[in-house]
Formats: C-alpha cells, structure tokens, sequence
C-alpha cells in the first residue's frame, strides 16, 4: 500500500515541470552529500559555518522540492507493515546489545 496524492497530469514525451523538479531535485540531493563531505574535511571554523550554512539552505530546498512533488503526486511513500518494523527494530536492537557486551 502508498501514501500518495492523486498525479498532477503532464504532457508525455516533452521536458515538462516534472522532469524539470525531478533534475533539480535531484542535483541538490548530489550538493547536500557533497557539501556534507565538505563539512567533515572544513580546515577553520569560518569555513566551516560558511559551508554548513550553504548545507542547511540546500538541505531545505531538497526537501521543499520533495514535498512539492510529493503533492503533485509525483511521489509515492510506501506504508510499511507493522511485523517488518517490528523485526527490523528487533534485529537493531539485538545488534545494539551485541556491540554493548563488547
């Protein structure tokens, strides 16, 4: 089962708004991890705040841009069951207890 939000229609077989947010969006995904990497190798603090304040903008326009999609319907979320979130929560937790005996 999918969260989503009925699609908003485009034309076919042209660059439509569509593809133009799923370019953009994904091009500040690319720029948050490199600007992430970029953090942990910083060499002053100057540099530093400069750099996490570009992350922090281009972080936001990421996600306004996957909400923005996300209600034109052009993205989906699957709903996850409940057994899976369970196991999987389980399976964490065990390695958690694992690593503190260590």
């Amino acid at each position: 089962m999918k969260i989503k939000n009925p699609k908003t229609k485009v034309e076919p077989g042209v660059f439509n708004d569509k593809d133009i947010l799923a370019n953009v969006l994904s091009y500040e995904k690319d720029n948050t991890s490199l600007y992430s990497t970029a953090l942990n190798e910083a060499s002053n603090q100057q540099l530093y705040q400069t750099l996490f304040e570009i992350f922090t903008e281009t972080q936001n326009m990421q996600r306004s841009l996957y909400n923005l999609m996300f209600k034109k319907g052009w993205y989906s979320v699957d709903i996850e069951s409940k057994s899976n979130l369970n196991s999987t929560f389980s399976e964490y937790n065990q390695y958690k207890n694992d690593l503190n005996k260590k």
